[in-house]
């Protein structure tokens, strides 16, 4: 227990967060009154290195606490161990984390201390050297203090193998300045150094440059910076570098693996990306050609985060570079090309779909595109236009048209699924499942389960409608009545049969009793 002012007393707990608190708020009036009530608190070993009050003072930027703390530990008589080794056991590295935290106040009292809390710059261990990580922070006065005291701008975590060491420009490439790189440069960082890359969606990435990070995160600054230190015919080679994926900076630009992109209306970043992707092209034209196990430029694109309007502008600049008609027609890792990826996102919302979608399959048909291509499951661009469901408007006729001259309509997927199966499952699309019945699609066919597109269209929905406004239109019980009878009526105007049971002994008209039981419970 210990008594604070206004005669408030408050209570410690089993885990010492009475002390944790006041150690976070930088109270050190209230810190020696607790330890004048209580007495010093236990240094012992903490769990995790998160519960120990050296860690907590220094993540949280307390640094009176921090100074206090050192002082009560020293003179506490119970620790046997030199604070300066107890830390180190710990791999507790008060600077990384102040550098790491972003605390660069506490940092810079780190650096001026002196022993025990004092840390040289240059410090090898298994945590990454302060001024890697102080880069990622992208204070720049900090990290040129940092140099100007003697940080070594070739200082790694040697516990790594060389391949994976964090490096200074790589921590700085993502949103470091071209006057930091410059300066990193100057002191001697390591053009051609490659890092281990962590990227959220995927994992880690192994012989990733700098020039990758910068390119993934379109900064254009960072990338002028790296083309004027290595000169043009270093740098087109650092530019056909290619990470442990076989990527190279163009498909990490295109990819956008940082996500700085996210406002398709946002057109200085759409610039700016469409400036970083030009530099990579202008320096090493070859490289639009490249292509890896996860496809060539135009599979990276379309699979990217980038959306909207920079992805219309982006295959617009891909393009001018004359690619391939094999690039153009490249596969993912999924087997599909660049089209069948465009037309499995032509759901998106009707304005973005009829600005940017079908463009983007009208400049892609027009420089080669394959409208026969099917991806590993088999589904083709029919297939791509039936599954996937639409929350606006139904299916351009003028689209499908685009297609069913060249493709097989009656081709099924790894599961049986034709496009009319998957296009009769989406209620929305009744005049699309016309049109397909009306050229030629089989309404008998079966799929794995049995199911004809009759069964489908009975498991299948009428999903919300999104507006202009961005609203959404939920529709009626009668809405969605009215649909399923259309479809039926043109399945089985075509031959389609009410009585057939699939392979779970079920038949279409015994599917159709049911949804509409549901629906009339207010299920789906």
């Amino acid at each position: 227990m210990a008594s604070f002012p206004d005669g408030i007393r408050l209570y410690e707990d089993d885990q010492g967060g009475l002390f944790a608190s006041i150690v976070i708020a930088n109270d050190v009036e209230n810190l020696l009154r607790y330890v004048e009530d209580c007495g010093p608190p236990l240094f012992g070993e903490p769990a995790e290195c998160e519960d120990d009050y050296f860690f907590t003072a220094t993540v949280n930027g307390s640094t009176d606490t921090l100074r206090v703390l050192a002082e009560i530990y020293q003179s506490d008589h119970r620790q046997k161990e030199p604070l300066r080794s107890r830390l180190e056991r710990q791999n507790i590295r008060l600077l990384n984390l102040a550098c790491a935290n972003a605390q660069f106040k506490t940092a810079e009292y780190l650096m001026n201390c002196g022993a025990p809390l004092g840390e040289m710059f240059n410090e090898r261990g298994y945590a990454d050297a302060p001024l890697t990580v102080a880069c990622q922070g992208t204070i720049e006065d900090f990290v040129c203090s940092l140099l100007d005291r003697g940080a070594s701008v070739r200082a790694t975590n040697e516990q790594l193998p060389s391949t994976q060491r964090p490096t200074v420009l790589g921590a700085a490439a993502a949103l470091g300045s071209y006057n930091l790189a410059s300066r990193l440069i100057a002191d001697g960082a390591d053009l051609h150094g490659k890092e281990t890359w962590h990227e959220r969606a995927t994992g880690s990435i192994d012989n990733v440059t700098a020039l990758h990070i910068a390119s993934g995160s379109w900064n254009l600054a960072f990338v002028q910076a790296l083309l004027e230190s290595y000169g043009a015919d270093e740098f087109a080679q650092a530019a056909s570098a290619s990470d442990s994926r076989g990527r190279l900076p163009l498909h990490w630009a295109l990819l956008n693996l940082d996500n700085t992109f996210n406002k398709p209306s946002d057109e200085q970043t759409i610039s700016t990306g469409l400036k970083v992707v030009n530099l990579l092209l202008e320096s090493n034209p070859d490289t639009i050609n490249v292509q890896s196990s996860h496809g060539a430029a135009f599979n990276f694109l379309t699979n990217g985060y980038v959306m909207g309007a920079g992805s219309l502008a982006l295959m617009k600049v891909l393009l001018r570079f004359s690619p391939n008609i094999s690039t153009v027609n490249a596969q993912d890792q999924s087997g599909a090309t660049a089209l069948l990826t465009v037309l499995s996102y032509h759901e998106t919302c009707n304005i973005v779909r009829e600005s940017y979608t079908i463009p983007l399959v009208e400049l892609l048909l027009a420089h080669g595109a394959d409208r026969t291509a099917y991806d590993r499951k088999g589904q083709t661009a029919l297939h791509k236009l039936a599954a996937s469901p639409s929350y606006d408007d139904p299916i351009s006729p003028d689209l499908l048209e685009k297609f069913i001259p060249s493709v097989d309509i009656n081709k099924a997927d790894v599961n049986g699924w034709t496009a009319l199966h998957w296009m009769a499952r989406n209620l929305r699309q009744v005049e699309a499942s016309r049109l397909l019945v009306h050229r030629g699609a089989d309404v008998n066919t079966v799929n794995k389960k049995g199911n004809t597109p009759l069964h489908e269209a009975m498991g299948g929905r009428l999903i919300r409608k999104e507006m202009a406004d961005g609203t959404l239109d939920y529709p009626t019980l009668a809405e969605k009545i009215r649909v399923l009878d259309e479809i039926v009526s043109i399945l089985r105007e075509a031959g389609a049969s009410i009585d057939q049971p699939n392979l779970a002994r079920q038949t279409p008209a015994q599917l159709q009793e049911q949804k509409r039981a549901r629906w009339e419970k207010g299920g789906e």
